[in-house]
């Protein structure tokens, strides 16, 4: 493999200087040899499933290490919690699409020796891939510890990396002072190129008269990861050079304790799986937890995957029999199992406006519409009130829970669920 992003891991000798500062948990590891041989014994039998689900297994074991290293244990339901929850999902898909590669690659190869050479091969590139995500999960942090004190201090200044042979690119950063919302500041971080070992810190110094060109990001290291919940993107080569539908079926393949991630909300059980939308987790998180600490009525709740039509009977699988799909082509996000083992297939929506409108989307996907609505948007009880009762008594959905941006009960239907959740 020659691809941009793999040849980026090791410019610069990223890779030695990386390796001096973070501990790395590889497929070379003492703990994980046995699960080495496992590997390779199975795919020199051509047995890709069980390739595929060890190997999915040990990379994001050894990320959400990376993570944890940084974001350590934050309280369930508090914003540290729902960002880790977006990082670990992220991560999860990084080590599923790696693994996918790695597994085709090592069914193919021809021997044993081959197959070690690329074993050792893949434990370097995830050493420099659990660093990158250590750097990420620390900008990501700094970044909410600069908005609690931006009114004392509102400006970043970059800081000299660390390293030995520090990029160009990076250097004539140094002394760069911005205000900590400045837009350059969304696609320049310290730990957007591999190996980097800058850093920035808060200063009430003056701001630069001129902003300086954006440095280009190694491929997957784009976007600031506070923002986009992803510490490693879709423009890294394991996404972008897989065949997505291929992946997917694996994933769906894997054992229940390995496509569904496990989190917990209000001490309620909550699970997401490794294909729900990534770019609704956090969205997701938040009214899962407003649901729950609503109501004691709720026993767990699981966010489902996104499945593509053609995947039908795939997709019936996650659902309970009795919930009738409205349209194939659509995906509820949740379904919610009640203290009574009833299941809510719900559609969990935040909106600014239109709340009418918006009911109308999540019934043609959902029995139930859990709605959040963002801050600014206030529609009079009454109003929220005939909206839900509308749709129920027209057989559209079968009940409705909204809550404000404060996650106050505005509106439930039916009423019961909503109990102190204590």
């Amino acid at each position: 493999m020659h691809d941009a992003t793999e040849n980026d891991y090791f410019k610069y000798q990223s890779l030695f200087n990386a390796l001096s500062d973070f501990p790395t948990h590889t497929l070379a590891s003492p703990r994980n040899r046995e699960v080495v041989n496992k590997i390779i014994e199975s795919s020199s039998k051509g047995n890709f499933k069980n390739t595929f689900s060890e190997t999915t297994r040990v990379y994001t074991e050894n990320y959400h290490d990376a993570i944890s290293s940084v974001w350590e244990d934050p309280a369930p339901g508090s914003d540290n919690y729902k960002h880790q929850a977006a990082f670990k999902h992220n991560a999860a898909n990084v080590g599923a699409y790696k693994a996918h590669r790695i597994s085709d690659e090592l069914i193919k190869a021809e021997s044993k020796e081959d197959r070690q050479k690329l074993v050792k091969r893949y434990n370097q590139y995830q050493a420099v891939e659990y660093n990158a995500m250590t750097a990420r999960c620390r900008t990501a942090r700094q970044m909410l510890g600069f908005e609690d004190t931006k009114d004392l201090y509102p400006n970043l200044e970059w800081i000299r990396s660390r390293s030995a042979n520090p990029r160009e690119a990076h250097l004539r950063l140094v002394g760069l002072v911005l205000p900590i919302n400045h837009e350059f500041w969304q696609d320049n971080q310290p730990g957007n190129l591999y190996g980097c070992k800058c850093d920035w810190h808060q200063t009430d110094a003056a701001p630069a008269q001129r902003t300086p060109k954006s440095v280009p990001p190694s491929p997957g290291l784009d976007g600031n990861p506070l923002n986009t919940g992803k510490l490693i993107t879709r423009k890294h080569s394991y996404f972008k050079k897989a065949v997505k539908k291929d992946v997917n079926h694996a994933i769906h393949d894997l054992p229940d304790d390995a496509k569904w991630l496990e989190f917990e909300l209000q001490g309620k059980p909550v699970k997401a799986h490794m294909l729900h939308d990534s770019g609704e987790l956090k969205k997701n998180m938040q009214i899962t937890n407003d649901l729950v600490n609503s109501s004691n009525k709720i026993k767990s709740v699981e966010l489902l995957p996104e499945v593509h039509k053609d995947d039908f009977d795939i997709k019936k699988s996650y659902y309970p029999k009795s919930f009738k799909f409205k349209d194939k082509n659509k995906n509820p996000d949740a379904t919610i199992t009640l203290t009574n083992n009833r299941k809510w297939v719900a559609d969990f929506k935040e909106i600014g406006s239109h709340l009418g409108a918006n009911l109308g989307v999540a019934s043609k996907q959902a029995d139930y519409a859990i709605i959040k609505l963002k801050k600014g948007y206030e529609p009079s009880d009454k109003m929220i009130k005939d909206n839900v009762t509308s749709k129920v008594k027209s057989g559209e959905i079968k009940g409705a829970i909204v809550f404000n941006d404060k996650s106050e009960v505005k509106y439930a239907h039916p009423a019961h669920i909503i109990t102190t959740a204590k």
